[in-house]
């Protein structure tokens, strides 16, 4: 019984770690795909930024916001798990906390 609850405890820490992170992920190459968009790329889909002197590709928008939405599906996804852990792992703990009220 001990050793159960340890394991759900441990299994959500872990899902709160890894949607923190799936977040933080898709918030960043969000704002990497966002940011692509707004540049003003030539005839032949690239764009020169003087400063650090790098060409940018219009093509790599596109895998930008690829990597943002499966990450975004990802988050929500592990949010979800996390919400029916959490939820089901309540109702558990009542159903054994009613039956050794019952068993007394």
């Amino acid at each position: 019984m001990k050793g159960e609850i340890k394991f759900c405890e441990m299994k959500k820490r872990i899902l709160i770690i890894l949607t923190t992170i799936l977040f933080v992920l898709t918030a960043v190459f969000s704002f990497i795909y966002l940011n692509s968009l707004k540049k003003n790329y030539n005839s032949e889909g690239n764009n020169f930024d003087e400063n650090p002197g790098v060409v940018y590709h219009q093509q790599a928008v596109i895998i930008w916001g690829i990597i943002a939405l499966v990450l975004f599906f990802l988050t929500v996804l592990t949010a979800w798990k996390l919400k029916k852990n959490i939820f089901s792992n309540d109702r558990e703990a009542i159903k054994r906390n009613d039956a050794l009220q019952n068993k007394e």
